[in-house]
């Protein structure tokens, strides 16, 4: 006789639950065993049970990250500042200043960066106070920083720093001045030779920065390159500008191209004045003469004792009526010719 034993797990009824959280617990995992008639037997020891935990509800969940969550509060509109800086002025030294505190100041500043006071300086603040002249001076950058107790206290008409043996810390240091304190509207900075690369950036700074300069003398100085590009992008936006000299600076090709596309933006230089820089009547032709189609604003245009022969004349012919004087060529011939072109457009 065949007896078969039949187990059956008894029935779990869940009762299904909207947003119900349901726990499922496991009894422990039963040991492999035999019943009475020696078949295995792998029946769970305890009755599988279902914990049910209600949910909340989705107002009581929004209400529990509400107040449990990060909050932003602002500060009334009296606590938003906390304080204020006034700018610097770069003149608060300059008022009611007389000229024995201008010579005190100077000597106090040569004493503490340990060089001596310029005699030629000393005598010239005592006399004029509209020009500074350092022609011919030896300027280093102890000289140079010295001069700042002078710049900060008087704005001058004409500063003259021509041939001064400038180098890149000394020119650098002079720039910044100019441009910061605004102390001077004429400035000649023309034969030195040796400013370098940051000298001419300074230089470049200066006059796309200063409000006050509208003349500039850089003649005999070398505008290489590397640095022609930090003067093209200065003249490019430089507001005040007016009379610009570049004599004997090396521009013919990559310089005079920079400068002459740079020009074409600028709206405030008159006087341009380019002589001696062995310019060509090709490329460097045709370079001025498209800064000539764009710019209706220079009235000079100094090219004397440059390669302009016929051919650069070619390039110029007929786009010179905004031009007064176009001093272009070494023949006097080809200057009146150049003339009767502008005279005939303009009429």
């Amino acid at each position: 006789m065949l007896l078969l034993w039949i187990s059956f797990l008894p029935t779990i009824s869940v009762k299904p639950i909207s947003h119900t959280q349901i726990k499922f617990l496991f009894p422990s995992r039963a040991p492999m065993s035999r019943d009475s008639f020696g078949l295995p037997s792998r029946l769970p020891s305890e009755p599988l049970a279902v914990e049910t935990t209600p949910a909340l509800s989705t107002a009581e969940d929004n209400e529990r990250h509400k107040h449990g969550g990060k909050r932003v509060t602002f500060p009334s509109d009296e606590d938003i500042v906390s304080g204020a800086v006034e700018p610097k002025d770069p003149w608060r030294h300059a008022q009611n200043v007389t000229v024995d505190e201008i010579i005190s100041a100077y000597r106090q500043a040569c004493q503490k960066l340990n060089c001596k006071p310029i005699p030629t300086v000393l005598k010239q603040i005592q006399v004029n106070l509209t020009d500074s002249s350092h022609l011919g001076e030896k300027l280093d950058y102890k000289a140079c920083e010295s001069l700042e107790e002078i710049f900060k206290r008087v704005q001058f008409k004409l500063v003259v720093l021509q041939q001064t043996n400038l180098d890149e810390d000394g020119a650098s240091a002079l720039f910044d001045m100019i441009e910061y304190y605004e102390s001077a509207t004429h400035l000649n900075i023309s034969s030195n030779k040796h400013i370098g690369t940051r000298g001419w950036q300074a230089a470049a700074h200066m006059m796309r920065k200063t409000s006050s300069l509208q003349y500039l003398d850089a003649r005999d100085m070398p505008l290489l390159d590397h640095s022609a590009p930090f003067v093209a992008r200065a003249l490019r936006i430089s507001g005040s500008l007016a009379v610009l000299h570049l004599e004997n600076a090396g521009l013919s090709g990559r310089p005079l191209m920079l400068l002459a596309t740079a020009l074409k933006m600028n709206m405030n230089l008159r006087e341009l004045y380019l002589a001696d820089n062995k310019l060509n009547g090709l490329q460097d032709s045709a370079q001025l003469g498209n800064l000539l189609k764009f710019n209706y604003n220079i009235q000079v245009l100094d090219l004397r004792n440059n390669n302009i022969t016929d051919s650069g004349l070619l390039q110029l012919q007929g786009i010179t009526s905004n031009v007064s004087l176009l001093e272009a060529f070494t023949h006097p011939e080809l200057l009146i010719t150049a003339f009767r072109v502008s005279l005939h457009e303009l009429n």
